[in-house]
């Protein structure tokens, strides 16, 4: 399976969002182990003239349906190239404790200017694990 972004050709600095899941912090996790989500991305057809990066947006639910700020560390990486690599964020852990539920999104930012074969943004495989 994979999630991919419309067709970005010409379309200029470009931000596609996916809300990929909300997952609970199993009660085997122990306070402070750093937590870090894989990310498989690369580009389908065509790589962006000029630049394509996946960021991945990570929040702790307040259980009321709302959440904090952003508690990834890791800042946007380049998935722009046709071959896809995992790519890698790390979690703040201060504050977090076995049960939490973390709501995860994913944005794809893409700048193409360029005509010609189609360029799409894609993301195969995303997960998680506490270190």
């Amino acid at each position: 399976m994979i999630l991919k972004t419309s067709d970005l050709k010409t379309a200029g600095a470009t931000t596609r969002y996916a809300g990929f899941h909300q997952i609970q912090l199993p009660l085997s996790y122990v306070t402070g182990e750093t937590i870090r989500f894989r990310l498989r991305g690369g580009m389908v057809t065509t790589v962006a003239d000029t630049s394509c990066t996946a960021d991945l947006e990570c929040y702790l639910s307040d259980g009321n349906g709302g959440c904090g700020s952003d508690i990834c560390s890791t800042s946007a990486q380049s998935i722009n190239s046709l071959s896809f690599a995992d790519k890698y964020f790390v979690i703040n852990e201060s504050g977090l404790v076995a049960g939490n539920i973390l709501a995860v999104r994913v944005a794809i930012i893409c700048n193409d200017a360029a005509g010609g074969a189609a360029v799409y943004g894609a993301i195969s495989e995303l997960d998680s694990k506490s270190t």
